[in-house]
Order: structure tokens, then sequence, then C-alpha cells
């Protein structure tokens, strides 16, 4: 995982939210200040680039995020 990639996905840590359902987590845009958006958008397009491009599989990402 490059640097890049990292940075995309600290940043859209702040994002992670626990579900009405107990133990379930997802990304909530609604948390972003409308004024930073813009970069979590990209970021969210950087770390699915990434996934695409197999530089981390998708359960390695949702473990990143905190997801699960």
């Amino acid at each position: 995982m490059n640097d890049e990639t990292k940075k995309a996905i600290e940043l859209l840590k702040d994002l992670v939210k626990e579900s009405h359902i107990k133990g379930q987590k997802h990304i909530d845009f609604s948390l972003a200040n409308s004024n930073e958006l813009e970069a979590y958008k990209q970021a969210m397009a950087k770390v699915i680039e990434s996934v695409r491009n197999e530089e981390l599989t998708d359960l390695e990402l949702k473990e990143s995020l905190g997801l699960i």
C-alpha cells in the first residue's frame, strides 16, 4: 500500500459511523463538512482505485477503515 492510499484511508476513518444495527459500521459522508467533502470523495476514489489495481484487497481496506 502506497503513502497516498494510506493517507486516503486515514482521512476516510473520520467518516466511519456505527450503524443503527449494533456492531455494523459504515462510511457516512454526511459527517463531512461541506468544505471538505471533495477531499473525502477523492479519498474514496483513491481507495477504490487501489482495490481495483490490487494494491490491497477489499478485506484489507475494510479492516484498515475499522469497518470490520
